[in-house]
């Protein structure tokens, strides 16, 4: 959390800096909990690069967080059809369709698997 002012620092002179909006967007998610900071974060990385898949990833695993399964499994087929040879998105879309068939979780059932998906840093 100690490098968010110094990142913040780096986006006011650099907006565009792709490492820089990754790494905030992953401590937000992380860190602090703060999804719509780390959406904001992943959504500008897509505007300017639409084809980055780990900012897309990062994005897919907000709607985790959020317990949006359904737009997180869109998400990831998204971004496996982007990245086919990327294994973690193609493993994250596993677990997100095999959550999505158990039905809701409990809130200690998403506290405790949410942890199976992480940021790509």
């Amino acid at each position: 959390m100690e490098a968010i002012p110094f990142l913040n620092r780096l986006l006011k002179h650099h907006p565009d800096h792709i490492k820089g909006l990754i790494l905030l967007g992953d401590i937000y998610i992380n860190s602090v909990r703060d999804l719509d900071a780390a959406q904001e974060c992943y959504v500008n990385i897509l505007r300017q690069e639409p084809g980055n898949v780990q900012a897309l990833h990062n994005l897919c695993v907000v709607h985790v967080e959020r317990g949006h399964l359904k737009e997180a499994e869109e998400c990831l087929e998204k971004a496996t059809a982007m990245a086919p040879q990327e294994k973690y998105v193609r493993d994250h879309l596993e677990i997100v369709r095999a959550r999505r068939k158990l039905g809701p979780p409990t809130v200690t059932d998403r506290t405790v698997n949410n942890n199976e998906l992480h940021p790509m840093r």
